[in-house]
């Protein structure tokens, strides 16, 4: 489980002093987190998804990314989505190095058995308050899909297929999680 790590309140610029142990790390609101490594099941769900989503959002001049990428709230807040979709040119204050946050149209969290009851609550409250324009949860387990937006206070669950319609593109995008999942747990490419 991620559990915060005791020190004083921290700033996102600390995360450039932890230690390079492989372990993944995050400040939200001046609490470092520390991740352990994702499963395979959870990095084929990443894949999965970009496999997905880059030919939709290309066109229009945004971006997928995976994780490792640092999408930063404020000074004190640095988290790395399991994916995020912003637009395609830096931010002029972050450069390369990070995201602004109320940049990012969708932000994914893949649940591990280690950070589910954070993507859950801690950070479903901070991407919805920073205005990420739509918030998954994907569970494996389960085979389904939370959406989250800022105006919902229950997700809509979706087992079927999941849709997106940001504002950017001209149609939406279905994602039959059917062979989504199968994907998953075979590890073989769609056809």
């Amino acid at each position: 489980m991620a559990m915060p790590l005791p020190t004083s309140p921290r700033t996102a610029d600390d995360l450039f002093h932890m230690p390079d142990d492989g372990r993944r790390y995050e400040i939200i609101r001046g609490d470092v987190f520390v991740m352990p490594a994702p499963s395979r099941f959870h990095q084929r769900a990443v894949v999965a998804l970009l496999e997905r989503l880059l030919p939709y959002v290309a066109p229009s001049g945004h971006e997928a990314l995976a994780s490792p990428l640092a999408v930063r709230a404020a000074f004190n807040t640095q988290v790395e989505p399991d994916v995020v979709v912003a637009p395609r040119e830096l931010d002029h204050e972050g450069g390369a190095r990070w995201v602004r946050m109320r940049s990012v149209s969708l932000a994914v969290e893949v649940l591990s058995e280690g950070t589910a009851s954070r993507d859950r609550a801690v950070k479903r409250d901070l991407y919805l308050a920073e205005g990420v324009g739509k918030y998954w949860i994907v569970d494996i387990d389960a085979e389904l899909v939370e959406v989250w937006t800022a105006a919902s206070a229950v997700p809509r669950i979706v087992r079927e297929v999941l849709t997106w319609s940001p504002a950017f593109a001209a149609s939406p995008l279905h994602i039959p999680l059917a062979s989504f999942f199968d994907q998953v747990r075979t590890g073989r490419a769609r056809a």
